[in-house]
């Protein structure tokens, strides 16, 4: 069935009736979770058209670029208003609509006669004399498509740039609208500064403090892994997560009891995945922390995929050994998605670990002698996922320390609750519709027990951390003897 062009009919009947200023409008991003709510309104000159012009969902993003400057130009007004996301959640999103759209029409710089909306509400009481309401009037009159199309184009691109600053959430694809990966980032992630918290659909996907988690093991979850804490917090428990907005794996190594009755001082040394998606509000927390040095593991190609923002003047030291190649296969899920790797074994993650602790001493040792100088400033190591290379990376250094191999352990499993069971959530979203398995490659999402358990017995066989760090990553004596002097309290 061919769908329905946009036309004039109703214009002319106002007209007729004496109203010669018409309005449409048309208002875009009520439903969106981020960004602003916003409000079109153009005004059509009566004898002059331009071709193409649909309800803004009837185009693609490319079609709807390409038309904007045309209609715009052959609007003899044209605005676009806009609730911000505060406003939306401050007036609720009726009050915020009818600001919008107040904005638009005083935007234009005259005065319609009369206004023409989408849907049976009148959100424009009071501000235009004659208000007609027509149910899909943005897909039959014309200048309501119009007004969709510049509203719709004004906050794609504006949320298209809140993706420069957001990364983590999409925005330049999903706009701010609810979509597997969006709902996958609030998960991690929690809310931007643009997201409308108030939004009770959001509840379910938040899993921030004071908000829900999706999950139906919500309880357990929360009742197993502490809850992310302000990055200001002087003593923060073992293995808490540092709330660093853009991180999903941003956590203190220290608060862990040692074999002489002493403790690992925390706000000294830290662990994290990637830094791609830090949010301005995430650099001010790393800023607050005293970032001297950053320990990066990462191969170049993935520095590339995906760059770390951080805060100016810190030290970034990069430290990948060839060894550690194999726990970052390239961009493994697009292996995946190829073809090229269909399983992964737990056998063979325990052979990457033991060839890690085999030939990346180097790698090792430049984390172990920055986390040695934490006294002249706060340090940070972290790889893609935070897991395998930043996971052995803290097993040694909490062993050196004399750390418990259970505290250790433990440590390292709380991978799985603050970064690996939201990544399976959104591969899952990502591959099962592919008819790809996620189960098959599980072993190289998860923090693989096995093969850490493996690797304390490897590191034990070679004379402990200790040892190990002097014998096999050529850590000097006193570099070993410092760590200890400035970790533990």
């Amino acid at each position: 069935m061919a769908r329905p062009t946009p036309n004039r009919k109703l214009e002319q009947e106002l007209w007729d009736d004496g109203f010669d200023l018409v309005v449409g409008v048309d208002e875009v991003g009520r439903g969106a979770w981020a960004g602003p709510l916003m409000v079109g309104a153009a005004v059509l000159p009566r004898h002059k058209r331009v071709n193409g012009v649909r309800d803004s969902k009837m185009l693609s993003e490319a079609r709807r670029e390409e038309l904007f400057d045309r209609v715009a130009d052959w609007c003899e007004a044209w605005s676009v208003g806009a609730a911000s996301h505060t406003e939306c959640d401050e007036l609720g999103m009726a009050e915020a609509q009818r600001l919008a759209a107040r904005r638009a029409v005083e935007g234009l710089g005259i005065l319609p006669d009369a206004a023409v909306l989408d849907g049976k509400w009148n959100f424009l009481e009071g501000v235009v004399e004659r208000v007609e309401r027509r149910v899909k009037a943005d897909v039959t009159c014309l200048p309501v498509a119009a007004a969709s199309v510049l509203a719709k184009v004004t906050r794609d691109r504006i949320m298209r740039e809140a993706a420069e600053h957001y990364p983590a959430w999409s925005f330049d694809t999903n706009k701010g609208y609810p979509c597997p990966r969006h709902k996958a980032a609030l998960q991690g992630f929690g809310p931007s500064a643009i997201h409308r918290r108030s939004w009770v659909f959001m509840d379910n996907y938040v899993p921030w403090p004071g908000m829900r988690l999706v999950r139906p093991e919500a309880e357990q979850i929360a009742a197993r892994y502490p809850a992310p804490v302000p990055h200001d917090q002087t003593s923060p428990a073992p293995g808490a997560r540092i709330a660093i907005e853009g991180t999903l794996n941003f956590r203190d190594i220290g608060g862990y009891a040692t074999a002489d009755g002493r403790r690992l001082q925390t706000g000294l040394v830290y662990r994290s995945d990637h830094l791609n998606g830090v949010t301005a509000d995430g650099l001010a927390s790393l800023r607050a922390l005293g970032l001297r040095t950053v320990v990066d593991l990462r191969r170049d190609d993935e520095r590339q995929r995906q760059p770390s923002r951080l805060p100016d003047a810190v030290e970034v030291v990069w430290a990948h050994a060839d060894a550690a190649d194999r726990a970052a296969p390239g961009d493994f899920i697009a292996q995946v998605k190829a073809g090229e790797v269909v399983t992964v074994s737990e056998d063979e993650v325990v052979a990457l670990y033991e060839e890690m602790l085999e030939g990346a001493g180097g790698m090792f040792r430049a984390v172990i002698e920055a986390a040695a100088r934490a006294d002249e400033g706060a340090v940070l190591f972290h790889c893609t996922a935070g897991k395998d290379r930043t996971g052995l990376s803290a097993m040694l250094l909490q062993r050196m320390c004399g750390v418990s191999e259970a505290d250790v352990v433990s440590d390292f499993l709380l991978t799985d609750g603050y970064r690996t069971e939201t990544r399976l959530a959104y591969l899952r979203t990502e591959l099962e519709p592919l008819g790809i398995d996620v189960e098959g490659i599980r072993p190289m999402i998860v923090a693989p027990l096995p093969a850490f358990r493996h690797a304390i017995g490897w590191v034990e066989s070679h004379g402990g951390a200790e040892a190990y760090a002097r014998d096999v990553c050529g850590v000097s004596t006193d570099t070993v003897a410092r760590l200890r002097t400035t970790l533990i309290a």
